[in-house]
């Protein structure tokens, strides 16, 4: 993918690995809706596709759980941004067994999760992912027809 894809229309996009079950399945197409339509409008919650410029590089898509401007902190399990708890006794260790750690997002940065924690590589990993390597938020599952629908 390119980001010359994502001028203008909505872009088709191949989920990958079981990092964002039970959401998303390996294999199931979404739509994502360019960035230059939403930017600044990302919420909390919202999936998004981003490309990874460091290691672990590549395409990743993943939940938007931080904020610009939070500071976030994962204890034991327990996900916080700027002292509010927002996921308790949820989040086990990722691929690299890190279960604790602290992070600043910047004035244009997005801390991204999958929601399958235990089998995502995402912030916890990279840190938090700047606002212009995000190319699009998935808004519509496309295939297979029977899963065709919304991306909550």
């Amino acid at each position: 993918m390119k980001r010359s894809d994502t001028v203008g229309s909505p872009v088709r996009f191949r989920v990958e690995g079981d990092s964002m079950t039970p959401t998303l399945e390996d294999g199931q197409y979404v739509l994502l809706m360019p960035s230059f339509l939403h930017r600044g409008r990302l919420q909390r919650g919202d999936v998004v596709v981003f490309r990874q410029l460091t290691p672990p590089w590549g395409w990743f898509i993943k939940r938007v759980v931080g904020m610009p401007d939070e500071s976030i902190v994962l204890d034991g399990g327990r996900l916080y941004a700027d002292d509010l708890l927002l996921i308790p006794d949820y989040i086990p260790a990722g691929p690299d067994g890190k279960i604790n750690g602290n992070w600043w997002n910047g004035p244009d940065e997005y801390f991204v999760l999958g929601d399958n924690p235990a089998r995502s590589t995402d912030s916890r990993a990279f840190g938090p992912v700047p606002a212009d390597r995000i190319i699009g938020r998935a808004w519509l599952r496309i295939w297979p027809p029977k899963e065709w629908g919304r991306v909550r």
